[in-house]
């Protein structure tokens, strides 16, 4: 492939699990409260996977392991805001940090160790289909991906359909508007906001499985700071599915870029790797400084 077909391939993969985060994180800034939990939602999706499937030699047992462990660490935020009234923020914060140590715990157990460890039987094979796969341009963008991203795609158009145009992603909307206007019409906020929390770690169990099979391997802090990026996409992205898309695929193109770029540039090649980061940064400082102007107006 040119340098070209790799940047843009490159671009889509990275882009897809960071949308999908994004997607999740979509449902619960509409239900009222943004889960800023999703960057440990990720990680714990990517190692209940890693260590499920590899104990029982099943890629879909190792995804089923995944949604239910990043839904589960979900909720619970979600519950001790509700229950304990706790703020939603510090009790999403919490989750990250006990993520963190809980997946270090779990990785010396499972694994005898807390660091990289090369699962090759996970590694998502790339699909290749001839003819298309050769189109310039288009085909490897399209049509020589990784497996693992095909499914994120179709994760993400379904995530992006539900909140659009199915009676949840109507119920969903309403909770943040008017959450009166769900109770005359007999459903129950809590549950909505429940469903909508849990929505937010299953989208990312399938980002945290899709980094995991893009490697072949179980890597601490396999996100890489990617939930904080999903969750600028969010408002970067104007709070539209589309706008998602669009902002997650300008940080999917900056990270192949830097990646790339490493190879043809003389300066040192943490100063490269850091742009998405320092991209993301003044892009969230952007829009929260916009924020501010209009609440002010």
């Amino acid at each position: 492939m040119t340098f070209a077909d790799t940047l843009l391939s490159d671009s889509l993969a990275i882009a897809l699990p960071i949308l999908l985060a994004a997607l999740g994180g979509l449902f619960t800034e509409a239900a009222g409260t943004l889960n800023v939990a999703l960057e440990g939602l990720i990680v714990a999706g990517a190692f209940s996977f890693a260590a499920a499937a590899e104990a029982t030699g099943s890629i879909g047992i190792g995804i089923a392991a995944a949604l239910a462990c990043s839904a589960a660490f979900a909720i619970l935020a979600a519950a001790a805001a509700d229950r304990l009234s706790a703020n939603p923020f510090v009790a999403a914060l919490a989750v990250n940090l006990l993520v963190a140590g809980a997946v270090g715990i779990a990785s010396e157990h499972v694994f005898g160790t807390k660091g990289v460890v090369p699962l090759a039987d996970l590694l998502s094979p790339r699909v290749d289909l001839g003819a298309f796969s050769r189109i310039p341009l288009l085909g490897p963008l399209l049509f020589r991906q990784r497996g693992i991203s095909y499914l994120v795609a179709g994760a993400c158009a379904a995530a992006a359909a539900s909140y659009s145009s199915t009676p949840f992603g109507l119920r969903v909307r309403a909770l943040g508007m008017r959450e009166g206007s769900l109770r005359i019409a007999g459903v129950d906020p809590r549950t909505v906001r429940y469903w909508a929390f849990a929505a937010s770690g299953a989208a990312c169990a399938l980002a945290g499985v899709a980094l995991a099979r893009s490697v072949g391997a179980w890597v601490p802090n396999i996100a890489s700071g990617r939930g904080w990026i999903a969750l600028v996409v969010v408002y970067l992205g104007r709070k539209r599915p589309a706008g998602l898309a669009l902002a997650s695929l300008a940080f999917g193109f900056l990270f192949a870029l830097s990646n790339a770029a490493q190879a043809v540039l003389s300066v040192p090649p943490e100063l490269i790797l850091v742009l998405p980061y320092v991209v993301t940064a003044a892009a969230a400082l952007l829009e929260g400084t916009g924020g501010a102007r209009g609440s002010r107006g």
